[in-house]
């Protein structure tokens, strides 16, 4: 997943906010992704709460890795 520092296309003000990439969590998690037409455009949203367990399971992940080569470094 990419995560991105940019502005919202119905923002008018171009103010900056950190986002993901709705594509790419359509490609692994397509429920949270919406899609609704606006002005003829398809406009993709994000139900970010539904990614959260998502990633807490990623970092869970990779702690345990991380766990497992200091132990074999021996730290």
């Amino acid at each position: 997943l990419r995560a991105v520092i940019g502005s919202y296309k119905s923002d008018e003000t171009n103010a900056k906010h950190p986002f993901l990439i709705a594509q790419d969590v359509q490609a692994v998690l397509p429920e949270a992704v919406s899609a609704n037409d606006h002005d003829g455009e398809t406009v993709l949203g994000l139900a970010y709460t539904d990614v959260i367990p998502l990633l807490v399971a990623a970092i869970k992940d990779l702690k345990a890795e991380v766990d497992s080569l200091k132990q074999q470094l021996g730290k």
